[in-house]
C-alpha cells in the first residue's frame, strides 16, 4: 500500500509541473500582448510621423503661396507708385536739430528717405503722406486775464513743390 506521504509527494510534482506550465503559458501570453502593444505603438508613431510630415508639407505649400502673393502685391504696389505722377519737392530744415535730419516717408510699404534742403523727385503719394503728417502744437492763449494752453494742428514738415515731372521727357514742368 502506498504511503499517504509518498502519495502527496508524487501528486505534488504533478501539480507543480502543471503550475509551471500554467505560469509559462501566462508569461507567453503576456509577452505576446506586450509584443502586440509595441507593434501598435510603432504603428501609431509611424502614422503620427507621416501626419506631421504631411502637415509640414502643407504648411510649406501655404507659406510658398503666401510668399508668392506678397511678392505679387509688392510688385503691383511698385507699378502703382511708378505710374503715379512725379513731383519735384524740397523739404526745408527747421530750427531744431531733429528738423535737420532726413525725412522718412512710407507709402504702401515703400520707404523714401528724403534729404532736406535738396530737390528730390517723388511720387504724388509721398506728397499725400506729407500732407497728412500733422502734429499738435501748444499755444498759450490769454482769455479774460487767465493763461490757457490750447493745441492747434500744424504741418509736421514744411515743403515746397517746384513742379511736376513730365513723364514723356522726364523734365520739370514748373508750376
Amino acid at each position: 500500500m502506498a504511503d499517504p506521504k509518498q502519495a502527496a509527494q508524487t501528486a505534488n510534482p504533478a501539480e507543480s509541473a502543471d503550475a509551471l506550465k500554467a505560469e509559462v503559458e501566462r508569461l507567453k501570453a503576456e509577452a505576446h500582448a506586450a509584443k502586440e502593444e509595441a507593434e501598435a505603438a510603432r504603428t501609431l508613431a509611424r502614422a503620427a510621423r507621416e501626419e506631421k510630415e504631411a502637415a509640414e508639407a502643407k504648411l510649406k505649400e501655404q507659406s510658398d503661396a503666401l510668399d508668392a502673393e506678397v511678392s505679387r502685391q509688392e510688385e503691383a504696389i511698385q507699378r502703382q507708385l511708378r505710374s503715379q505722377r512725379k513731383v519735384r519737392i524740397i523739404i526745408a530744415s527747421g530750427k531744431d536739430p531733429q528738423d535737420c535730419c532726413p525725412v522718412p516717408v512710407a507709402v504702401n510699404g515703400r520707404e523714401y528717405l528724403i534729404v532736406r534742403d535738396k530737390e528730390v523727385d517723388v511720387p504724388q503719394g509721398v506728397l499725400d503722406v506729407l500732407d497728412l503728417a500733422v502734429e499738435q502744437v501748444a499755444e498759450a492763449v490769454d482769455e479774460a486775464g487767465q493763461n490757457r494752453t490750447v493745441f492747434r494742428p500744424a504741418q509736421r514738415f514744411s515743403y515746397r513743390v517746384l513742379g511736376h515731372i513730365d513723364p514723356a521727357t522726364g523734365e520739370l514742368a514748373r508750376m
